[in-house]
Order: structure tokens, then C-alpha cells, then sequence
């Protein structure tokens, strides 16, 4: 049976700061518009901070400062992009999923209970399914399930806090897989485990300042490379029968300065790359893999787009 790694193409981002406020702006008055923006909730805080920490003096931003500024700008694009994914009328499921992303702690990570950040991560991985034009449901035997060309395609999210994890929730994402798939009655549907690396990768969370959006994404790439050449003996074992493989994701933000004496604001960027490890058993599923890695992350770097 043959085992491939593909590499994803990387979703970049870059642009100034005050454009993804602006467009944090309009997602935080749609969920309020849902009756989902309770007092004192993260993205209140993130609005807050960004409004307090954004300058055009780079002096003024410490590493700490730096460090919030970033989270907050990180998370705040994420929201902007759900809701640029999902669009039009909202659904029941997409709502009660939705209801749970305001919850948390606004800057600490790596806590044992963070159902905000794990459904905002299943609403990213969705986001990747309906920008590759594929239906998405989020009610199910699965964190969600994707209709690809004809077939269920269960995906299992996970977010890994620390190196230790990793496989271990890997594995229980396969097993969970195994179990949905013997419970589906087609012999045509599939199962995906997406896990996402981004603290593992980054462990102490410091800021990612670079001079350019492509040498920022030349480190991310660099460091996912690096993991899964270390890990791709154990991943591969994990992979039942069924199941199209394991997605890495490492989503980064960071700021870049194309002049660090320009006093203003610098760029906010995001990278949002991943690499497939998958198994296929013909011509044909090989090809159906192939094509859905590709659309998986259709969104290549352009220069300045649109978040």
C-alpha cells in the first residue's frame, strides 16, 4: 500500500493592521447581531487591546506588548475568516457551534480546557472544505463531516498543546475515524484526522517579527518539515483502513516590517500551511487524494489580499 506526503499550499496573508481591525470590527457586530457576544467574552478583549496597543511607534511595543498584540490580531483574523467562509444564512449547527468561540481565556494557552479555540479550530478546518467548494455539515457522527465528489468524508480535529501529545491525540483521532466509519453503512466513505501543531511548533509563543510575508513563511514551513521528517515513521503507522491520511496544520501570525525605522504600523501576517501524510490503495483514490489536498488550501500567496 502505498504511503505519500503531500505539502498543502500555504494560505498567507498580509496587510495592514487596520484592515483586519476593521473587518474584526463587522465579525464582532455580526455575532452580536446572533445574540453571541456576551459581555466580558475574548473577543471583546482582543477588540479592546487592539485598540489600546496599535501605534505607529514600534518602540512603544515590548515583547510582552508585542505578544498580546499579535494573539489578538491572530484571533481576531481567524473570526473574520469563519465568517467570510460560512457566510449567508446561518445554520442551527453552525450557530450552536458558533455559541461555544467566545469562551475562554483571551492570552493564555495551552490550558487543559479550551473549548473556544477547539471549535474555532473545527470551524478553520471547515473553512478549508468550503473554500474548496465542498459541503460541509456540522452535525454528525464527526467534529464534521465533507462531501467529497460523492463521498463522506469524516474529519477529526484535534489541537495539540504540547510535543508530548502529539501522537497519542493522533491516535485517538484514528480511532475515533475507524469507529465512524464502521458505523456509516457506505463502503465509500472515508476519514481524515487534521491536527493542528501551531504550540507545539512554537511552545513558548514568542513573537514572530520578520523583514517579508515570504521569509515568514519560509521559517513555518521550515518547522513543520522539520517535525514531520522526525514523526512520519509513527504517523504513518496510525493510519487505518479507510482513512485518507493525517493533515498537519501549522496557522502562524506574526508582523512584518519591510522598513524597521518606518514608524508606521507594521503588516499583520498570517500563514496557514500544512502537508498531508496519506495512503492509497489505486490509481484512483490516489488521484481523488491528490485533488482534495490541492483544494484543501486553495489560496496561495498573491501579495496584499484580502483576509
Amino acid at each position: 500500500m502505498p504511503l505519500r506526503a503531500a505539502v498543502l499550499p500555504y494560505e498567507v496573508f498580509y496587510g495592514e493592521s487596520v484592515a483586519v481591525r476593521e473587518r474584526f470590527d463587522e465579525a464582532c457586530d455580526w455575532l452580536r447581531s446572533l445574540n453571541l457576544f456576551p459581555n466580558g467574552n475574548r473577543y471583546m478583549t482582543y477588540r479592546n487591546s487592539l485598540a489600546k496597543l496599535s501605534s505607529g511607534d514600534r518602540s512603544s511595543l515590548d515583547e510582552a506588548k508585542l505578544q498580546e498584540y499579535i494573539v489578538a490580531l491572530g484571533e481576531a483574523g481567524e473570526l473574520v475568516r469563519i465568517r467570510r467562509a460560512f457566510g449567508g444564512p446561518e445554520s442551527v449547527e453552525f450557530l450552536a457551534k458558533l455559541k461555544k468561540i467566545t469562551s475562554g481565556q483571551p492570552f493564555q494557552r495551552n490550558v487543559l480546557n479550551d473549548p473556544g479555540r477547539d471549535v474555532v479550530f473545527e470551524l478553520s478546518v471547515a473553512s478549508r472544505f468550503l473554500e474548496g467548494k465542498y459541503e460541509v455539515q456540522l452535525t454528525g457522527l464527526a467534529d464534521l463531516t465533507a462531501v467529497v465528489d460523492g463521498r463522506k468524508v469524516f474529519v477529526e480535529c484535534k489541537r495539540v498543546k504540547s510535543a508530548s501529545k502529539a501522537l497519542a491525540r493522533s491516535r485517538e483521532a484514528a480511532k475515533q475515524i475507524q469507529n465512524r466509519i464502521k458505523v456509516d453503512a457506505s463502503s465509500c466513505s472515508r476519514g481524515l484526522a487534521v491536527i493542528c501543531l501551531t504550540d507545539v511548533l512554537n511552545p513558548t509563543a514568542r513573537p514572530y517579527e520578520f523583514s517579508s510575508a515570504h521569509r515568514f513563511q519560509a521559517v513555518c514551513d521550515d518547522l513543520l518539515n522539520d517535525y514531520i521528517q522526525r514523526s512520519k515513521p509513527d504517523l504513518l503507522k496510525q493510519i487505518g483502513k479507510r482513512q485518507i491520511g493525517v493533515m498537519l496544520e501549522n496557522s502562524v501570525y506574526g508582523v512584518t516590517y519591510d522598513n524597521p525605522n518606518d514608524e508606521q504600523e507594521p503588516a499583520f501576517t498570517f500563514c496557514r500551511g500544512g502537508t498531508l501524510v496519506y495512503q492509497t490503495t489505486s490509481p484512483h483514490e490516489d488521484g481523488f487524494t491528490k485533488a482534495l489536498a490541492v483544494r484543501l488550501c486553495n489560496h496561495p500567496f498573491s501579495g496584499r489580499e484580502s483576509i
